[in-house]
């Protein structure tokens, strides 16, 4: 017992020291809209039709806006995406890409999904009433320039629990894996429990809206620390008491 909390305290801090030397300047995790996707009808790449909210819901999934014709961030943003999903496979995560681009047809998505390696993806398309009941819910900035036709948008990805509740919005071409991870084993906490590692894991952190990420909960460290000597004083005088009554 005593030897499986030093190993999680050991866990924790490993994980600390892994979060602030990735940190990256271009990087940000954000509150989420807090409220649930608008039900609108979508097709996926596969030509199916089908709810949106419906289409999401009983898993986590992690959103991300994007459109095929896209000139500039759109593929750096989806190939980063797409290598941290083959890196985080053990997680039970739906990966959806989402096109705000009503001219994007399912020959479009089903091209960018081989382009950008996306198969196991599920790519979605809608028409302009449901992108931009979509868009509101998802409460972020998107503008159609009407020369060129080129959107001007936000590099983000949106964190949605199994209940189809919107809770992190991650803002970056290139998310952090230990803080999307994070991210994702708070978003199953709403409906699904944590394993034991996972939930004190994600109990050693806290979001800290000023520095946009997941930080270090020094406090709980050291009350579990406390926790640890403590239980390992306990030990060694219960085994010092039974060789000394031998």
């Amino acid at each position: 017992m005593g030897g499986a909390v030093v190993w999680w305290t050991v866990a924790c801090l490993s994980v600390a020291c892994w979060v602030a030397w990735a940190e990256t300047a271009d990087f940000a995790v954000l509150p989420g809209a807090d409220e649930r996707l608008p039900s609108v009808g979508v097709e996926t790449a596969t030509g199916r039709n089908a709810d949106l909210r419906e289409l999401l819901e009983g898993e986590v999934a992690v959103v991300v806006p994007f459109y095929t014709r896209c000139p500039s961030t759109c593929s750096l943003l989806m190939a980063g995406w797409s290598a941290l999903a083959r890196r985080l496979q053990q997680e039970a995560v739906r990966w959806v890409g989402l096109s705000f681009d009503p001219r994007d047809s399912r020959e479009d998505l089903q091209q960018y999904a081989r382009r950008w390696g996306l198969e196991e993806w599920i790519l979605v398309r809608a028409d302009s009433e449901a992108i931009a009941r979509v868009v509101e819910a998802l409460r972020i900035g998107i503008r159609r320039d009407s020369v060129t036709g080129a959107y001007e948008h936000p590099n983000v990805a949106l964190v949605v629990t199994p209940l189809g509740r919107i809770s992190r919005c991650i803002a970056g071409i290139r998310p952090e894996e230990e803080q999307v991870r994070l991210a994702l084993w708070e978003a199953r906490r709403e409906e699904a429990g944590l394993g034991i590692v996972e939930g004190l894991l994600l109990r050693c952190f806290r979001f800290d809206a000023g520095k946009q990420r997941y930080v270090l909960d020094w406090s709980f460290v050291a009350q579990l620390g406390s926790g640890v000597i403590f239980l390992g004083c306990v030990l060694l005088w219960m085994a010092w008491e039974r060789r000394r009554r031998r």
